[in-house]
């Protein structure tokens, strides 16, 4: 009876469909992606690095700079960023999981004029080791991503810079130096607002153009119709969408006006000593 049935399948070109072992097909049926609360816990781990550390900023741009513990800042900075790489890891492991089970349940449907020799190999294949090497390959097509996603992430680049940024507010961060985007002059970051000309408040960046203006003279620009940056030289149209708050450019100038301020105080203690 069996014979004849499997002639059947071989004979039927109408048939597309080749039955795998059921071991084989219960395996992959089980082999499942990360569930869903581990990305969760990911998430809400990268939430509380962030939110801890961005409340410890805030209390000392706000307080003594004096007292800044950059130990901690750039603990919190490397906390994040392996935090970022297990997230995307695990995403990329989830996707390459959904891809490697519709390609096998492809390759199931092709032609159906397989040997018995092959299906007997096929029924032999381990659907672990399978989706296990379907993800070392398309991980390794995502690596160069990866320093994107981090480059990318605004949070990572605040943590990772502001020890830089509180001992030298006003000088371009290192690996920024050669970028055209920022607004330097002298060698200096202008901790001014290009458009009224004074110290930033409430900083916005373009993230088309990276150029930061304070929030209130922007918008009044694209109130009286303005759609280009009105950077000299720079031709990008911007709206109200590309703005998102500069918090880097909020640190420099609070830490600025600190340091000019402890250094009035030192002068005039200096000037009653004389």
């Amino acid at each position: 009876m069996s014979s004849i049935k499997e002639e059947s399948l071989v004979n039927n070109p109408h048939h597309n469909y080749v039955p795998l072992d059921s071991n084989l097909l219960r395996d992959l049926d089980t082999t499942g992606g990360i569930h869903s609360s581990i990305l969760s816990s990911i998430e809400d781990l990268i939430k509380q690095i962030v939110k801890d550390t961005q409340k410890y900023i805030t209390s000392f741009t706000n307080g003594d700079i004096s007292k800044l513990d950059e130990s901690y800042i750039l603990t919190q900075a490397e906390n994040l960023k392996n935090a970022i790489v297990t997230q995307f890891e695990l995403q990329n492991y989830d996707r390459s999981i959904k891809i490697s089970k519709t390609k096998i349940k492809d390759n199931m449907r092709r032609d159906a004029q397989l040997d018995e020799e092959q299906l007997e190999e096929l029924a032999d294949d381990n659907i672990s080791d399978m989706i296990e090497k379907d993800y070392y390959s398309f991980n390794s097509t995502q690596q160069g991503l990866l320093s994107t996603v981090i480059k990318s992430n605004a949070d990572y680049q605040l943590l990772k810079n502001v020890v830089f940024i509180v001992n030298n507010p006003e000088d371009p961060i290192p690996d920024e130096e050669d970028d055209e985007e920022l607004n330097v002059a002298g060698g200096k970051v202008s901790l001014k607002d290009p458009i009224s000309l004074q110290y930033f408040q409430d900083p916005v960046c373009s993230k088309r153009c990276k150029h930061t203006f304070e929030k209130s003279s922007i918008q009044s620009h694209f109130s009286k119709g303005g759609s280009n940056c009105p950077i000299d030289g720079c031709s990008q149209t911007i709206t109200r969408a590309d703005l998102y708050p500069d918090q880097l450019m909020r640190i420099r100038v609070s830490i600025y006006k600190k340091l000019e301020e402890k250094e009035r105080e030192e002068d005039d203690d200096l000037e009653r000593v004389i």
